[in-house]
């Protein structure tokens, strides 16, 4: 049957009445639906009916022609959940659930069904002889059901497919055929229903088992996989997305380019990918690399817990401390057998320039995050660390990139794998609904208007008088003041978790830092003035609120509002705070024991947290409008597969929605023009090469002769500005690593098959392509002209930083070697190398009044004092720091110890230790060099420590 138009109006006005009742609106406000919207029920029913007989009588053939179905499948989908949750349903909430769940199966989002399947009473009875009891429980992947009913085929139906789908045992068909056949003659009409539906999904259960599909898709025999997945480690059934894999020979060792969305199982990917691998004998080791510190810790404990099944396979996080940490582990001869290591760009980078064999026994790489080639901060770093590892590995290694957004994936794959490798991109892979809506202020009251994701100018429905503002508490002196402020976007964001939050998980997202601490303020302030706050941790564990509040108490303090926040239930999380504390909120959301944060795009940076609603006050950050890319990728956190049904994303600047058709000038319609470029994707930007944009920023107009001219003049004379001195660094250590010959033509043609292999040099035109190379050209006969031996430039190689640092710090540990090698501490090697961490770039030093305070900021934190007790320590030691805002000379802020410690310390000057290390034991061949190495490896060991640790 086709869906009409007059379907969908009834369809949006039954999604509003769920809404309504979803966001506590009072039934007195509820807009009115026409009685003839619960007509679609049978066109619903009609859908399921339909497509399951197509299952049924194509017994899941992969020909089927599933896309089809599609436009109805989802109709049918939003009907059931919408229709369920709207009251409308009366005494058969759980008819529709069920037809809910199945549909939601039938239509490849499992974790939607499990979802519906697992509101739905043990005690269901649609009086159909079981059959209902026995379609949930294989939709809620029960393993233990016993089915209840007099049927002897169903009995033996259930028992059968129990070991099929626990065991890999094989199942009979031909009772399916029968059992149908029979209801068909003697059942009610309900009972043909159920069991057409709870055929279809026994034939798609089996279809989908990796028992099956697994040894299709690696070659790999089915004992061997039953084996394995009889140890209840790794899935036992592929989602929509792993079959995409499996069917482009990924699991057979083809290299890949992957846009996988946001929770479609992305590690349960890599965990078959990876054993398959292994099945197969094609490596005995794999790198997972990627580039943040929070992703390597959740990408290793999930592995972790997939390869739990044996001590034959270990998961080793390698830490991203530039320091040699990881010679044991890449160094054990017996067992496991098998390695997995997942780290950062920087640490692998750091690794290979130790040692070229770091790579020897890998057979299978994988990129995480492989969109941010044109990252700022860790873009060239990934991009010149995939074009070396290109150029070292063999043909026969399996080389994975994945990322959730990048629209030219073509390109990409083209760079990676020289168009060798399969380009997995489906687009029609969601896992969860996502709902749009824009806060508009109308009446003293919050609507919520709900549009089409794919066409934002297309209102699907709206819900009413969400929220009305309420009269704050003032003192007799203030004027009346009510919360909340409906102008105000950081007001109705706090109004609309506190309604929400108490359904699910719920973040706000703010654009910049700065914007945290007002709306925690604001949180507190309404408190204090009589608003009631409690449902922020109604539903939250009480004894992990307590403790984080603890951790957070006794890092940053007590005094603090972020502590006061903590108890009451509201937890922060940006780059600023502490990896400790971010850490440990980041685990409580994910097991869903706090339901409320207050983010930065820290959110969009990987971490799956479980957030059933994203209010975003704004689209900006720090003046700029932030990335379609990056917005996708955010968007895509908001309803996590297999917790939710759907997530809602809310734009909560009330403001937007009401210009979106005015055509006047001096008007706000740019903002909803940049809502709408954003919700729809279109003009998302490509993933590009931080060293081609620059390039490409660079005098346009000059021709390659002249840029040649300006590049050298302009290099030589060190007159370019920081962003281009950061890429120009890095190119300068990359060009290094190969720079192992007395002259530089005796090396140009090995280093142009590298550089040719960088996907600037990809990505570019001829005329960019010959700009790069001429650069390339300047920095390798610059560098071998300034640094005299290839042995010299080789243990310059080995860090990450640019020439000239590397000549200032070897000349420093010349003039200082005597007093390290003599070092008995981490503490007094600190006090050694702190004038020349003082050179490196940092705000904290550069307003601060006295040097000496920060050694001793550093020291007391090496002595693993937590922040809150070294702001203390400036301020009985009266130590100051300049204030830009107030020109004058201030106290500490917590904020301000946190970013020197963690960003500065702990990240900026690894680099600058490590050189230091390296300098030092190549300058001074003495046996007091191990106990200097020894303090320099304990000092990077309790930098680690700290990281994690406040």
């Amino acid at each position: 049957m086709q869906i009409g138009s007059k379907s969908n109006t009834y369809l949006k006005q039954i999604q509003s009445r769920a809404k309504m009742h979803e966001y506590h609106v009072a039934e007195k406000d509820y807009v009115q639906i026409e009685e003839k919207a619960q007509w679609i029920i049978i066109s619903a029913i009609d859908i399921i009916c339909e497509f399951a007989e197509e299952i049924i009588e194509s017994e899941a053939n992969i020909q089927m022609d599933w896309k089809k179905y599609m436009v109805k499948l989802r109709f049918a989908m939003r009907f059931f959940d919408s229709f369920s949750k709207s009251e409308l349903a009366g005494g058969n909430v759980e008819y529709f659930e069920l037809l809910g769940s199945a549909i939601y199966y039938l239509g490849g989002r499992n974790g939607s069904s499990k979802v519906m399947a697992d509101n739905i009473s043990d005690d269901l009875d649609l009086e159909c002889s079981s059959i209902d009891k026995t379609l949930l429980a294989i939709l809620r992947m029960d393993k233990e059901y016993e089915y209840e009913g007099t049927n002897e085929l169903l009995i033996e139906i259930v028992a059968e497919l129990k070991r099929s789908l626990n065991y890999g045992d094989q199942f009979n068909y031909k009772n399916l055929k029968k059992f149908r056949e029979e209801v068909y003659l003697y059942g009610s009409n309900r009972e043909v229903i159920f069991s057409d539906i709870l055929i279809a999904v026994i034939y798609l259960k089996l279809y989908n088992s990796a028992y099956c599909l697994l040894p299709l898709y690696t070659g790999v025999e089915k004992k061997i996989w039953k084996d394995i997945l009889n140890r209840n480690t790794l899935v036992k059934e592929l989602w929509a997305a792993q079959k995409e894999l499996g069917e482009n020979d990924i699991f057979r060792g083809k290299s890949a380019t992957i846009q996988m969305p946001t929770g479609s199982g992305k590690t349960k990917s890599i965990a078959l990918i990876i054993e398959s691998a292994f099945l197969m004998q094609r490596t005995t080791e794999v790198m997972i690399v990627t580039p943040f510190r929070s992703l390597c810790r959740e990408i290793t404990d999930e592995l972790s817990n997939a390869f739990s099944y044996t001590e034959n396979i270990s998961v080793t996080a390698i830490s991203d401390i530039l320091q040699e940490d990881y010679i044991g582990v890449l160094e054990r001869y017996e067992m496991p057998i098998y390695n997995i290591y997942v780290l950062t760009p920087e640490k692998l980078s750091f690794m290979i320039r130790q040692s070229n064999d770091v790579m020897k026994n890998v057979g299978l790489i994988i990129f995480d995050e492989g969109h941010l080639f044109d990252d700022l901060h860790r873009g060239m770093q990934y991009e010149l660390l995939v074009s070396l590892i290109k150029n070292q590995l063999g043909e026969y290694v399996q080389t994975i990139l994945i990322s959730a957004v990048l629209p030219n994936a073509y390109e990409i794959n083209e760079w990676l794998t020289e168009s060798e490798g399969s380009i997995v991109k489906n687009n029609a892979i969601v896992t969860t609904e996502k709902t749009i809506s824009f806060a508009e202020e109308k009446n003293n009251t919050i609507y919520l208007h709900f549009v089409d994701s794919e066409n934002p100018e297309v209102e699907d429905f709206y819900v009413p008088r969400v929220i009305t503002p309420q009269e704050l508490e003032t003192s007799k002196r203030e004027k009346r003041k009510v919360f909340p402020d409906l102008k105000k976007s950081n007001d109705v964001s706090i109004a609309l978790a506190l309604k929400l939050c108490m359904n699910g998980g719920t973040a706000i997202f703010i654009g910049n830092k700065l914007s945290s601490k007002s709306i925690v303020n604001r949180i507190l302030d309404i408190e204090r003035r009589g608003i009631n706050i409690e449902s922020f941790k109604l539903d939250a564990d009480k004894k992990e609120v307590e403790n984080i509040s603890e951790l957070i108490g006794v890092n940053i303090g007590r005094d603090t509002i972020f502590y006061e926040a903590a108890k009451k239930g509201v937890f922060v999380h940006h780059g600023d705070m502490p990896i400790g504390i971010r850490a440990s909120v980041e685990y409580a959301m994910q097991k869903g024991l706090i339901r409320f944060i207050i983010c930065t795009s820290t959110l969009a940076q990987g971490v799956n947290l479980p957030i059933r609603y994203l209010i975003i006050s704004s689209a900006y950050q720090g003046g700029n409008r932030i990335k379609t890319r990056d917005f996708q990728n955010l968007i895509g956190r908001a309803g996590r597969a297999g917790m939710y049904t759907e997530g809602t994303i809310i734009i909560s600047e009330t403001d937007v929605y009401k210009w979106r058709k005015s055509y006047s000038l001096g008007t706000k319609k740019w903002k909803w023009d940049g809502y709408k470029e954003l919700i729809s994707g279109e003009s998302m930007e490509e993933c590009s090469s931080v060293l081609l944009d620059w390039i490409r920023k660079q005098e346009k107009e000059l021709g390659e002769q002249e840029f040649r001219e300006w590049f050298e003049q302009n290099y030589k004379n060190k007159k370019f500005e920081k962003e281009s001195c950061q890429i120009i660094e890095a190119l300068e250590s990359f060009l290094l690593f190969y720079l192992i010959e007395d002259k530089y033509i005796e090396v140009q043609e090995k280093i142009y098959q590298v550089i040719t292999k960088t996907l600037a040099y990809s990505l570019a035109d001829k005329e960019e392509q010959q700009k790069l190379i001429q650069m390339v050209d300047i920095l390798g006969n610059y560098l071998m002209q300034i640094i005299e031996t290839p042995e010299k430039r080789y243990r310059y190689s080995k860090s990450l930083l640019g020439v000239q640092k590397e000549i200032e710090i070897e000349n420093w540990v010349k003039e200082h070697i005597e007093n390290l090698i003599i070092s008995m501490s981490s503490e007094e090697i600190f006090d050694i190398i702190f004038p020349l961490l003082m050179k490196e770039e940092s705000k904290i030093a550069e307003r601060c009044k006295n040097y000496d305070d920060l050694k001793e900021i550093g020291h007391e934190w090496i002595k693993g004092r937590s922040y809150q007790e070294i702001l203390q320590i400036t301020k009985v030691e009266n130590m100051e720091i300049y204030n830009t805002k107030s020109r004058k000379y201030v106290e500490y802020t917590i904020q301000e110890i946190i970013s020197f410690c963690d960003n500065f310390l702990s990240y900026q000057c690894t680099l600058v230790m490590a050189a230091v290390l390296e300098n030092t034991m190549y300058l001074k061949d003495d046996k007091k060099l191990k106990n200097f190495r020894n303090s320099c490896v304990m000092g990077f060991q309790i930098i680690v420590l700290l990281c994690y640790m406040n």
